[in-house]
């Protein structure tokens, strides 16, 4: 895919800045390639360059667009849960786009891996924030 190309390329050129990251991601996400979107955001998660906030905003912001017309849509509640925990440590927040997850989606074979990574992020923040 073209736009995964672009993306390498960035990738090559970006030197400390990982905002490419999160295009790898959502594109990853969205072919429905799971294995290898939670291996980014694995990335993401451990990464942190200058201006990632900026980034971060704009991540939110399509995300957020992106559920105005599509309010169930497994990728933008992954990506804005998962920024919102591991980024922003929002809990609540995280929370809420998770468990839209759960409550929408059923487990295929095909969501095996996201459905099994919120589960995982669920209990984490279950625990950060003493809930059960």
């Amino acid at each position: 895919m073209a736009a995964l190309r672009s993306i390498k390329q960035a990738a090559k050129l970006s030197k400390h800045d990982g905002a490419w990251r999160y295009s790898k991601a959502f594109l990853l996400l969205y072919l429905k390639k799971y294995g290898e979107a939670l291996k980014t955001y694995f990335d993401i998660e451990n990464y942190k360059y200058k201006g990632e906030e900026i980034t971060l905003g704009q991540v939110i912001k399509f995300n957020k667009d992106r559920l105005e017309i599509k309010n169930n849509d497994i990728v933008s509640n992954f990506i804005l849960g998962f920024v919102y925990l591991k980024k922003l440590k929002n809990y609540p927040t995280s929370l809420e786009y998770f468990e839209k997850i759960i409550t929408n989606y059923t487990e295929d074979k095909e969501s095996y891996l996201i459905l099994r990574k919120v589960d995982e992020f669920l209990k984490e923040i279950k625990r950060e924030m003493k809930i059960s």
